[in-house]
């Protein structure tokens, strides 16, 4: 399965959009190789320059256990003159020797910040008999004249070379411009056994507008994998709250359950996206999934949108695929209207590929949504979807259904 989650962010009347988030996750049952590759460029408010915010890099392989992490994580402050990367790091692990030990303080100060607070603090602590490695990573943030200032990140890692577990949390609060509140951003929880192969993923990301006045968590990813079953579960809640908003939903929820054996996967994507007097509009997201499986179910279910002080809140989209291998069943249902507040360009917003192949059944499915802003002059068309699925049986079906409606049409 390779999971590709790319999702732009623009903020209160930013000038430039820059992709914000790449995920990539490659697991073989097989050989348990999970590749993790997480890409969160942020943009402040009417800031100049965009860079990318922070990559994240790893790679474990349970045979010979070696697990890479690679965060860098660059910053750029209010209207900064200047963008420096704000922290490389590189954590390179092998089992074998299995000796690092990596301290690090990372201080970040916004323009003209009121207060000054430590960044992160990394602590890892790594035993080469036992191979116990805990990294933690503290990292607070502070915008442009925040009133508060709260911890940013907390990255646990506790991997232990014999049973191979791994944990790994993240909690990642993000402060905008002069926002009120001040919430836990994400928690990664990975839990990973080398014997079990039992990885539990999760992630936990709120997002808080320009005077946003509620603060509702943003997205919270759980990942269950366990290579004898190989089950996995990945939930990922992403809430936005726009500027002003009255009301705060939950943005998305996925859920994927798959397992090797049976290979079910269950995905369900509820993604929001409202951009408050956004001079442009992006790409939002770009969804890739692969599974390869014998089976091969999937589930791919929910996409709600919510608009700036809209007095309803409506569901935007709901995505229902079931797809069967051996019977070739796909039920797809997709709804998706978007409307952007006196928004003046209207871009596509999503992209969602699914390309999924078994022995029998080839599915590629591709979300294409482009979205129409309110008070928008002109009507675009809001989305444009594309199946196609070939199979034999379906086709002959297809045929049959046609040729057997015309022929009652004439006898009638």
């Amino acid at each position: 399965m390779q999971f590709i989650l790319q999702v732009p962010f623009i903020l209160h009347n930013a000038s430039a959009v820059e992709r914000f988030s790449d995920y990539h996750i490659k697991e073989d049952t097989r050989k348990t190789t999970m590749q993790f590759i997480l890409q969160v460029p942020f943009i402040l408010h009417n800031a100049s320059a965009v860079e990318r915010f922070s990559e994240y890099h790893i790679k474990e392989d349970t045979r010979k256990t070696t697990m890479q992490f690679i965060l860098q994580v660059p910053f750029i402050l209010h209207n900064a003159s200047a963008v420096e990367r704000f922290s490389d790091y590189h954590i390179k692990e092998d089992t074998r020797k299995t000796t690092m030990q990596c301290i690090m303080q990372v201080p970040f100060f916004l323009h003209n910040a009121s207060a000054v607070k430590r960044f992160s603090d990394y602590h890892i602590k790594e035993d080469t008999r036992k191979t116990t490695m805990q990294f933690i990573l503290q990292v607070p943030f502070i915008l442009h004249n925040a009133s508060a200032v709260e911890r940013f990140s907390d990255y646990h890692i506790k991997e232990d070379t014999r049973k191979t577990t791994m944990q790994f949390i993240l909690q990642v609060p993000f402060i905008l411009h002069n926002a009120s509140a001040v919430e836990r951003f994400s928690d990664y929880h990975i839990k990973e056994d080398t014997r079990k192969t039992t990885m539990q993923c999760t992630l936990q990301v709120p997002f808080i507008l320009h005077n946003a006045s509620a603060v509702e968590r943003f997205s919270d990813y759980h990942i269950e994998e366990d290579t004898r079953k190989s089950t996995m579960q990945f939930i990922l809640q992403m809430q936005f709250i726009l500027h002003n908003a009255s009301a705060v939903e939950r943005f998305s929820d996925y859920h994927i359950k798959e397992d090797t054996r049976k290979t079910t996967m269950q995905f369900i994507l509820q993604v929001p996206f409202i951009l408050h007097n956004a001079s442009a509009v992006e790409r939002f997201s770009d969804y890739y999934f692969k599974e390869d499986t014998r089976k091969t179910t999937m589930q791919f279910l929910q996409v709600p949108f919510i608009l700036h002080n809209a007095s309803a809140v409506e569901r935007f989209s709901d995505y229902h695929i079931k797809e069967d291998t051996r019977k070739t069943t796909m039920q797809f249902i997709l709804q998706v209207p978007f409307i952007l507040h006196k928004a003046s360009a209207v871009e596509s917003f999503s992209d969602y590929h699914i390309k999924e192949d078994t022995r029998k059944t080839t599915m590629q499915f591709i979300l294409q949504v482009p979205f129409i802003l309110h008070n928008a002059s002109a009507v675009e068309r809001f989305s444009d979807y594309h199946i196609k699925e070939d199979t034999k049986k379906q086709q002959q079906w297809n045929l049959f259904c046609k040729c057997r409606s015309f022929c009652t049409m004439q006898v009638l």
